[in-house]
């Protein structure tokens, strides 16, 4: 292995639009421009703290980066004059970026979505699939002609910008079928082969389309990719057939192919706070570095310090205001894959070089604990253990914490009395989970360790531990009571917290109806079922409009209007 990606975007973020809720999934870049022009000002102070960055990964060794994206980066006749305009001071600046990073020994890998627009682009590209793949392919060779210095790109072809992102590019999951990713395939890996650069196709959907199931599914795998044999091809695998979730075991897709390939993690959690609180995984990595073993063609892994996510949680990984969390991911990721060591290992070294080598031992303990508080607290194990498949994606491993948001609402409630057998369990589980974050204030205390987050953990995971209660005992006045008042509490107390939505509207679905609708939906096996080729594949997409106006209250409105909307599942 000797490709360790690390995503450079945090110097992007700065000041952009604090204590709300933003798109961590690309550059902002409507951020970098004022009065409809790139604003040199932001773009020089983005220079000075990319230096900073690159010199903190560097420290910690890893040897590429990753920048967004390619549309911002080649400027073309078929697009408006002012975005070419902008493009143009793009492009002086990203030459500086790219050349802070190679005088850093970082090999630079942009992003880029199959296909990017404008609305004159759109126009002029032409409306075939065929003369689309084509106009990106001349685009690629701009690139490389006006890039020498990138070592290559990582597509994007499963998910596209959100409905909240704006800007003068618009995406589109243009590429929906197995035919149609290898004629893709087939017309740009020449250009890749042609200038010696890789092209790094992650294989990440959110189960859109019949590609769609491209993260897990060993047909759609074999039918893309087997007829190519291409050197500078590397497929891209997050290590779970899911999101960046726990209580995933390895993505299968690993073993499935000889091409080369890397694990993509993430040591910003996403699901689990952004670092405004201690979420370890360092004791996963190892396992997954373990299950790697071995694996053929494995070249590297991508660490994801920054990227992914709607949140307010705004934390800048080796900035100002950077999580020593998310630092100590990020590190125990490269000192595990690249290095060999043990996550206590790991830590040890952290603590000598970052804080005190003799809290060493101390760390590996706060760490730990953590570890076992999210787990056990933030998710709810006897459903996240579940391998439960809905059309073509494996399903979170979390329904009542997403992103930024602690949901307490009477379907949840409804559905997880379906799926968890063992519910006075997962009470009395949440109660011992929230006296280890306890246990973790005392050790950061008594050890002079970073505390950072500490109390705002104890007092979410607490009203988490309450909300068990709701989610599984019976019915109780008292329970909703103390739930309101930690609520009001918790929103007094912290500035920067979760989002917490409590609803008990009664959900009138009988619980038997719902446990056989739930039979229907959702299978515990990754092969279709003859069910899912007829009804949940098929007509769903069609009957999905209905649905979603029947099912109004049910589904919480930001799964519509966040990332690509719930219906991209429906697609």
């Amino acid at each position: 292995m000797d490709l360790f990606l690390i995503d450079g975007i945090s110097p992007f973020f700065k000041g952009y639009r604090e204590g709300k809720r933003i798109n961590w999934s690309k550059i902002p870049f409507e951020h970098l421009e004022k009065d409809g022009r790139a604003d040199c000002e932001r773009l020089d102070q983005i220079t000075v703290d990319f230096e900073i960055f690159c010199d903190r990964a560097a420290e910690m060794g890893y040897t590429g980066i990753t920048l967004d994206d390619m549309a911002h980066m080649v400027p073309h006749e078929d697009y408006e004059a002012e975005i070419n305009d902008k493009i143009q001071v793009y492009v002086s600046y990203y030459r500086k970026w790219i050349a802070c990073a190679r005088a850093r020994g970082f090999k630079v890998f942009i992003t880029t979505d199959f296909l990017f627009t404008t609305p004159a682009s759109e126009k002029k590209m032409g409306w075939s699939y065929g003369a689309k793949v084509k106009w990106f392919r001349r685009l690629l060779r701009s690139f490389f002609d006006s890039f020498p210095d990138v070592s290559g790109l990582i597509l994007r072809i499963g998910e596209v910008d959100g409905k909240d992102v704006t800007g003068d590019f618009r995406s589109h999951l243009l590429l929906r079928t197995c035919p149609q990713a290898r004629k893709f395939l087939r017309e740009i890996l020449p250009e890749f082969e042609n200038a010696g650069r890789f092209l790094i196709f992650r294989l990440w959907s959110v189960g859109a389309y019949p590609v769609g199931d491209l993260i897990w599914n060993r047909k759609t795998l074999k039918s893309i990719f087997d007829p190519f044999d291409s050197p500078n091809l590397i497929l891209s695998i997050k290590h779970g057939e899911s999101d960046f979730f726990r209580h995933l075991p390895l993505n299968k897709q690993f073993t499935r192919s000889h091409h080369k390939k890397i694990v993509e993690l993430q040591a910003r959690r996403e699901y689990e706070g952004c670092g405004e609180f201690p979420s370890y995984i360092g004791n996963d990595v190892e396992d997954i570095r373990g299950y790697l073993q071995g694996i053929q063609g494995l070249v590297g892994m991508s660490v994801w310090c920054q990227t992914g996510g709607w949140t307010r949680f705004g934390r800048l990984t080796f900035m100002e205001n950077s999580s020593v969390w998310n630092e100590i991911n990020t590190w125990v990721c490269i000192r595990i894959f690249k290095y060999g060591d043990s996550a206590p290992e790991a830590l040890r070294l952290f603590a000598a070089r970052f804080l005190n080598p003799e809290q060493g031992e101390a760390l590996i303990e706060l760490m730990n604990a953590s570890d076992l508080a999210v787990k056990r607290l933030l998710y709810i194990d006897d459903y996240a253990l579940r391998k439960l498949y809905f059309r073509r994606v494996r399903l979170p491993s979390t329904l009542s914490v997403y992103w930024d948001r602690i949901l307490i609402l009477h379907p949840i409630r409804k559905v997880l009395k379906c799926l968890v057998d063992s519910g006075e369990e997962k009470v009395e589980q949440g109660n011992d989970a929230l006296k280890i974050v306890e246990v973790m204030r005392s050790i950061a205390h008594k050890n002079e360790l970073p505390a950072d987050g500490l109390e705002m953990m104890y007092r979410s995971f607490e009203i988490l531990a309450e909300a068990r209660k709701y989610y599984f005992l019976p019915f109780n006045d008292e329970t909703v009571a103390v739930l309101q008042q930690l609520i009001v509490a918790y929103k007094e107390a912290f500035p920067v917290r979760y989002s917490v939505r409590m609803e008990l509207t009664p959900f009138t679905v009988d619980s038997k109806s719902l446990r056989l609708f739930l039979r229907t939906l959702l299978r515990e096996k990754r092969g279709y079922r003859v069910i899912d080729h007829l009804f949940t594949i098929r007509f769903l997409s069609i009957l999905f409009p209905v649905l979603r106006k029947l099912g109004k209250g049910v589904i919480p409105d930001f799964m519509h209007k966040q990332a690509m909307g719930i219906e991209a599942v429906f697609k």
